[in-house]
């Protein structure tokens, strides 16, 4: 059997401080049949450098203006070959050995696992804070309330975007929920009880910074759904809370599809968002 493809894409702006290292996490896998893609915003410090350094192991890559990091992303995913794929942003790190077993994961589970799902350290200045893991057995209302997993440790069969299609570039800190919601109503998934990537808190990082910006990008996924299954009750909370709704005809029909196969307790939703 063919080792399967693997693609990794990583998105990066100005983060040479950092690329380095998420560099050699990836190529140090020594992943016989690895595909890299690196898309960088068109950065003004020594990204650009750091990237011809390693340009020999690196598959693709460009450094020109975007619309962002799900822009970024979306560049990768478009050029993507690999069987199995994930993003891992430039000031994270995969841990040693992870593609090789992510490989082993995937050709042991049957084709209705769609995705897998592990543990992420948490550190600071080298100093790990905490491993971030979610339940093993996600119900649909938790996969559909909110990100309930590490994504830097999530690894998805590339087929599924076919019908799920890419990004919302119009998200910048709730892309990652609002694609795996919507992988959630064509797949199973598994967690792995292993830490797949090193995920680094530091001063300039969208998790110290700008809080406020996922639970209002979350609200917008949380809408599309909240719109597509038809939940009772939701337009009013939001407007209780100000909650900010932005509806997307296409994401509220595909949600009104994919999940009229699908048992959701809608109250259970609700709460858990």
């Amino acid at each position: 059997m063919a080792t399967p493809k693997i693609s990794i894409i990583t998105p990066s702006f100005n983060q040479g401080r950092f690329l380095e290292d998420t560099i050699r996490s990836v190529i140090e896998q020594d992943y016989p049949n690895l595909e890299y893609i690196l898309i960088d915003g068109g950065s003004s410090d020594q990204s650009v450098d750091i990237i011809r350094k390693y340009e020999s192991q690196i598959d693709y890559w460009v450094s020109e203006n975007d619309l962002g990091q799900s822009d970024a992303i979306n560049k990768g995913l478009q050029r993507a070959t690999g069987d199995i794929i994930t993003w891992l942003c430039s000031d994270d790190m995969l841990t040693p050995g992870s593609l090789s077993l992510v490989a082993q994961i995937f050709e042991s589970l049957p084709e209705n696992i769609g995705f897998i799902h592990g543990v992420s350290e948490l550190f600071r200045d080298n100093v790990t804070i905490r491993h971030v893991r979610c339940t093993k057995n996600l119900s649909m209302e938790r996969m559909l309330a909110g990100m309930t997993f590490p994504q830097p440790s999530s690894f998805f069969r590339r087929r599924l975007l076919d019908e799920t299609g890419f990004l919302d570039t119009g998200l910048h800190y709730g892309m990652d929920y609002d694609l795996f919601s919507r992988m959630a109503l064509l797949t199973d998934s598994r967690f792995v009880e292993h830490s797949f990537s090193r995920y680094r808190i530091h001063d300039a990082s969208k998790t110290v910074n700008h809080t406020s910006r996922f639970f209002h990008d979350w609200a917008i996924v949380f809408s599309n759904i909240a719109a597509g299954i038809e939940l009772a009750g939701y337009d009013d909370i939001f407007k209780e809370l100000d909650l900010p709704t932005r509806f997307v005809a296409q994401r509220v029909a595909y949600f009104r599809k994919h999940a009229s196969y699908q048992s959701i307790d809608r109250e259970k939703l609700l709460y858990y968002f």
